[in-house]
């Protein structure tokens, strides 16, 4: 029956010594049928690895991604199974199930089982048989055995390949990623390729990561394989086709910025509003990529420079451009891949989302659905990327390159460096003494006491007091109007970068030393609704600031001595406005006890 077709036991049954060559025993059955050397060549061999053996753990140990392989257990091992690697015992044995699972053979069961195994490793010894003690055998050559047992439209891409490609190393590491395709749990980075092409004990490691390198760059560009990050995988002849079509699929540089902007400022970045740690004050900025604004203008900006940037490689022109502005520039480091994984992105969506259709084969639906799964691995690594790249980026200030120490991510060097960036545009910042200003400091300022509020003897005006009361009297003088909402534009930007409640702050005060007015519609503010008006921004327009005239000392002086003739008390307050609101509240006072004796009487 369907469910007994690959049931063996009736036949086991027949035998009372039962001998599975199973893949836990295969390697052993090669190394004493195939690879027995003679008593000399073993000791030779285990000379060898005793001399070797740190060199060659390490030669043939692959990256941490993915199943990881035993290596030589001791330099009996070694010797036993030269000139293969331990790991290509078992990693074959995965490949060859993994291609019969997805039909690469002309029958189900053809190179399969373990006794077929054999056969491969003899072909492949007899191919390097005249080759010296230093020799081993590359992951590739394993192709050659199984090569007959392939359907002919599996063999395709290899054989069109053969004809076509001029870097025989190339064709060699086609070969191994073909092998290697359907097994998912081993990760095909650069190393692991490397390892699977080691072919000499000797190899001179830089020199061969530059052939790997050369060898996967040309078949991506022509189209027999395809990276995802730091993956590379074999292409099928449909696969290929559509890998191609991808290719000539045409996005414009707008999607390109969009992407971008998704990648850095929405899921990087992730604010459009960064908080300033010395007042805890959160302060926007326009964000730009390559010199394009994204959003609204603001006065601060942060502009993230990638070598999608026409003037890219001018590193002075990108420092010198920031002179006097008001943003900063990061400028990331180059990256072969960053721009070219970019674009692949947009292309994948693109054509996956415009050829996605019922009416397709299902293999090309198949191809198009790993395509579109592929490209959100593709999207993890480009923020991956990305993240690692901002945190490496330099940062360029004022015309001059802004020194910092390194940063574990993008997000904290742009933090770190829009602390300076504030500091450098708003100078005038530092009048705030740090102070953290909110609502309640307001009606705290205007519902006190002045005496508790700046002290007795305290008749000086802070730097910050001072500025915005020369301000108002420069207007004045100027025959111009003064509203909350010219005060809020004039501080809120550069020298000063001041937020509201700072702002409104210092309008209180200057309200209780006296040295201001708030007028609406000609009527005199008095402090509750000074807090009202300060507060409410629908005032802020028709709320006027006027200047009070300084007072002669000498009538303050009289008016306090008036006060205690009168009342037989000392005046708290110092302050002529305020001399004066006691004087008249006292009067007012005195004037509801006379009307209620008349009323008495």
């Amino acid at each position: 029956t369907k469910a007994q077709e690959n049931d063996f036991s009736r036949i086991q049954a027949r035998f009372n010594i039962k001998i599975p060559l199973t893949s836990a025993n295969v390697d052993e059955v090669i190394e004493k049928r195939l690879l027995k050397k003679e008593d000399g060549a073993q000791q030779h061999l285990i000379s060898v690895y005793k001399k070797e053996n740190s060199h060659l753990d390490s030669l043939l140990s692959f990256s941490e991604a993915g199943v990881q392989f035993r290596g030589f257990k001791s330099a009996e091992d070694f010797a036993n199974k030269y000139p293969f690697a331990a790991y290509q015992f078992d990693l074959f044995q995965e490949c060859r199930r993994a291609l019969s699972m997805h039909n690469a053979f002309q029958g189900k069961h053809s190179s399969v089982g373990e006794r077929s195994m054999l056969g491969v490793f003899q072909q492949v010894i007899q191919q390097i048989e005249d080759k010296d003690d230093r020799t081993l055998v590359s992951f590739d050559k394993m192709y050659s055995g199984i090569k007959n047992e392939l359907r002919g439209e599996v063999q395709a891409s290899i054989n069109f390949a053969a004809k076509n490609l001029d870097n025989e190393f190339a064709l060699q590491v086609l070969k191994a990623l073909f092998l290697v395709k359907y097994f998912g749990n081993f990760k095909t980075t650069k190393r692991n390729i490397s390892v699977l092409m080691l072919d000499n004990i000797g190899v001179d490691l830089k020199q061969h990561e530059k052939d790997i390198e050369v060898a996967l760059n040309t078949l991506e560009n022509q189209s027999y394989i395809q990276r995802n990050g730091e993956l590379y995988e074999f292409l099928t002849d449909d696969e290929k086709d559509v890998e191609q079509e991808i290719k000539n699929t045409t996005v414009d540089d707008q999607a390109v910025t969009q992407l971008l902007r998704e990648i850095f400022y929405d899921e990087i970045i992730r604010d459009n509003k960064i908080k300033f740690l010395d007042n805890k004050q959160d302060y926007d900025f326009t964000s730009k990529i390559d010199g394009a604004i994204l959003g609204r203008e603001k006065e601060l900006q942060i502009e993230l420079i990638t070598q999608n940037y026409s003037d890219f490689e001018n590193t002075n022109s990108l420092m010198v451009q920031t002179m006097g502005t008001t943003g900063m520039r990061l400028v990331l480091p180059t990256d072969a891949n960053f721009i070219k994984d970019l674009k692949m992105y947009l292309k994948t969506d693109k054509y996956v989302k415009q050829n996605s259709s019922t009416t397709n084969r299902p293999e090309v639906n198949r191809i198009l659905h790993e395509k579109s799964q592929l490209n959100v691995q593709r999207k993890r690594n480009l923020k991956n990327l990305s993240d690692k790249l901002l945190s490496e980026a330099n940062v360029y200030m004022n015309g001059t390159r802004h020194e910092m120490g390194s940063t574990g991510d993008g997000r904290t060097r742009v933090v770190k460096a829009f602390q300076d960036l504030v500091k450098n545009v708003y100078s005038n910042l530092r009048m705030l003494n740090d102070i953290q200003f909110t609502e309640s400091t307001i009606r705290s300022v205007v519902n006190n006491p002045q005496d508790d509020l700046f002290g007795a003897d305290d008749s000086t005006m802070s730097e910050a007091e001072s500025q915005v009361f020369s301000f108002i009297i420069r207007r004045k003088n100027q025959a111009e109007r003064t509203t909350l909402l010219d005060i809020k534009n004039q501080f809120i930007i550069k020298p000063y970068g001041w937020y509201p409640n700072a702002i409104w702050s210092i309008i209180a005060k200057l309200y209780k030393r006296g040295k201001i007015e708030l007028k609406q519609d000609s009527n005199t503010l008095e402090d509750n609704e000074v807090v009202n008006a300060l507060l409410n921004s629908s005032y802020h327009g028709n709320t006027l600031l006027e200047p009070q005239e300084e007072i002669d000392p000498k009538k303050i002086k009289d008016l306090k001595q008036a006060y205690k003739d009168a009342f037989d008390e000392t005046c708290p307050h110092n302050e002529g406005k305020e001399v004066a609101k006691a004087f008249k509240e006292k009067i007012q006072g005195m004037l509801i006890e006379v009307s209620q004796l008349q009323v008495q009487v």
